[in-house]
């Protein structure tokens, strides 16, 4: 009788311990480059300022409080101003180019915008690996945009890893290249949030 109880509490301990090593789902995202809660807000990483990414990939720089995208995002929309990558590729290549130049000279013809560039994967790779390949897109689109003479002090960059896919459920080469893309949001700095605490500002 001993050992009839030994062999089902035995039992009962392998079902528990199994049941709790079953698979895992994804964990919902915290990293503030998209923004901070998880919630995949598009200007969530640009209001965190001097903010640690936890996935580590360094500390973010002091934001403006986020872009107030202008109406028709100032002209760049469609396909002709959505940069695509090569598969597991960060750098622009020559047919994609003219793209960034054309998003440069809007900028450069309106000195009171600034553009976010949201670096974008497809679904092949880990959470964190893609994060880490859209913001080296957005990045490269960057540095791009800089050498055609818009100061790098009215570019952001953004993450989104795989989370906002062109096409969703992709099938295929052609679908997946569709998710692989730098894309730009133009438009004015919002003011920043006055700090907790802070004496409110005076009305002259």
């Amino acid at each position: 009788m001993n050992f009839l109880r030994s062999s089902v509490f035995a039992v009962t301990v392998s079902a528990i311990l199994l049941a709790g090593s079953g698979c895992k789902t994804k964990p919902k995202n915290t990293s503030l480059l998209n923004g901070g809660d998880g919630s995949n807000n598009p200007n969530g990483g640009m209001t965190a300022p001097g903010g640690v990414d936890p996935n580590g990939f360094g500390a973010l720089p002091p934001r403006g409080g986020g872009i107030k995208q202008v109406p028709g995002n100032g002209g760049a929309v469609g396909d002709a101003y959505i940069v695509y990558f090569a598969f597991d590729r960060s750098n622009i290549g020559d047919t994609e180019r003219g793209k960034v130049t054309a998003v440069a000279d809007i900028l450069k013809g309106h000195p009171e915008w600034a553009v976010q560039i949201e670096g974008n994967c497809d679904e092949r790779g880990s959470d964190e690996y893609n994060r880490g390949l859209g913001e080296k897109r957005a990045l490269a689109v960057r540095d791009a945009m800089v050498a055609d003479g818009v100061a790098d002090t009215r570019i952001d960059t953004l993450s989104n890893g795989e989370e906002k896919p062109a096409v969703p459920n992709a099938k295929g080469e052609e679908e997946f290249a569709k998710n692989r893309r730098a894309e730009f949001v133009i438009g004015t700095r919002e003011a920043a949030a006055p700090a907790a605490g802070a004496a409110p500002a005076l009305v002259p």
